[in-house]
């Protein structure tokens, strides 16, 4: 996998499986969901002139509009293949009622093998690239393939130290195709 950003502004591609549903990756940013727009315009603006800011730069006063669907990711540096791992650290409600309880356990305890290698390989591409970028998919947990969703991950840190930790902020809505009526994929 590479982690260059491609030449085109979006491109996609499935991340590891293709019995998952492919993944847009989005260098130019171009969100469809105001609490991302919000959220990537509020991380630019704390960079100022530097690469990246700091997560301690982070307020949540100033992420009111859009904080239920802000989440914090470590990087785990003591991994056993000496690739970076990473944790989730605080987990804004909208994830938590989509995916359930991620803070605080490794991804591999709180997602399935598959979509947690996709998330670490989707974090992997912010933090070598060391700028933000936009990810949309189709839903490939818990059987919720009604659900459409967008992620910024942005790299927090700075310029002595490197990436730190992620900006990661998520929203998903019910993908067009599908009735208002439920739908129910068992997975």
């Amino acid at each position: 996998m590479s982690y260059a950003a491609p030449s085109r502004p979006a491109q996609q591609r499935a991340i590891l499986d293709p019995a998952l549903a492919p993944v847009i990756v989005d260098w130019e940013l171009q969100f469809s969901r105001p609490p991302l727009k919000r959220a990537s315009a509020y991380w630019s603006s704390l960079c100022g002139e530097r690469k990246m800011p700091r997560r301690q730069e982070l307020s949540p006063s100033r992420m009111r509009e859009f904080l239920p669907h802000v989440n914090l990711i470590d990087i785990v540096r003591e991994s056993p293949d000496g690739v970076p791992d990473f944790i989730v650290t605080l987990q804004g409600q909208h994830g938590y009622e989509i995916y359930g309880a991620l803070a605080h356990r490794p991804l591999d305890e709180a997602l399935p093998p598959l979509v947690a290698q996709r998330w670490r390989q989707s974090f992997l591409v912010c933090c070598h690239a060391g700028r933000p970028v936009r990810f949309r998919s189709q839903m490939s947990i818990g059987g919720k393939a009604w659900l459409e969703g967008e992620v910024l991950v942005a790299p927090l840190g700075d310029e002595e130290t490197g990436v730190q930790s992620l900006f990661a902020v998520f929203a998903c809505w019910q993908a067009e195709g599908f009735g208002s009526g439920a739908v129910s994929l068992n997975s």
